[in-house]
């Protein structure tokens, strides 16, 4: 699912002749889209490690401006449209405990019997993980995952959408999150935090709040953008003149 979606983008921004311009925005919905998002950051780096790698050795053979040029990935071109945009979180991630995994089993699901099967499913997988993890003295998957969302470099540009009505995110967890998130050098983290809302339900319950939130977000980028070109025209504009403009 992850390298559709890279496909999918790519084609966007291949099709423009402005596509050093072009921002890169992923929205996620719950953790259904955090694990796809996890997968699209790891071959990000993959990628990164691997064009850094051919670009040392073709230094070594050709010359730089040639070296660069062929090292410039598709991952490459979608990192730096993603730096250029930034990632939007509904009601997510959400830290993978039993009772939240449960709840969220009893929303998705309707047929009861079909809750309970699932859930025995899930159980036997997570006692299956944690034995692994004692034995091999690994961190346990849900370690992993919380992990990856707190020391993420990816973007530095982020907004998190959740409730504290919602039965299948620890909204006490998330807030943490986002608290280290903000602690980033040069981050960008919105955040609306709304109640009365249930799991992934936040835009139908707080439209205006909701759309309030994603108008900042995507002004900033724009904004972002007005200082970038304001800078290639004048490398020496400074910080208050660009305000005055």
């Amino acid at each position: 699912m992850a390298t559709l979606a890279a496909k999918e983008a790519l084609k966007l921004l291949k099709a423009s002749s402005s596509d050093e311009d072009i921002p890169l925005v992923i929205h996620s919905f719950s953790n259904g889209g955090c694990f796809v998002l996890e997968q699209f950051h790891e071959m990000i780096s993959e990628a990164k490690t691997e064009a850094r790698t051919r670009k040392l050795h073709d230094l070594l053979t050709k010359g730089k401006e040639e070296a660069e040029a062929e090292n410039k990935s598709d991952w490459v071109l979608l990192e730096e449209a993603l730096q250029r945009g930034g990632e939007i979180f509904d009601s997510c991630p959400a830290y993978l405990s039993l009772p939240k995994a449960y709840k969220a089993i009893e929303l998705a699901f309707s047929v009861k019997a079909l809750r309970i099967l699932i859930s025995i499913v899930y159980t036997l997988v997570v006692v299956f993980q944690i034995i692994i993890s004692c034995v091999r003295g690994t961190p346990r998957e849900p370690e992993i995952f919380w992990s990856h969302w707190e020391t993420c470099t990816i973007v530095n540009r982020e907004a998190y959408i959740y409730s504290t009505s919602d039965e299948a995110t620890d909204y006490e967890k998330l807030h943490e999150l986002i608290a280290k998130r903000k602690q980033r050098s040069g981050a960008k983290v919105f955040v609306k935090r709304l109640a009365n809302s249930k799991h992934c339900q936040h835009l139908v319950t707080h439209r205006q709040e909701y759309t309030t939130c994603m108008t900042q977000f995507f002004d900033s980028i724009k904004e972002e953008q007005q200082e970038q070109k304001i800078l290639a025209e004048d490398p020496d504009m400074t910080d208050y003149q660009m305000e005055m403009d």
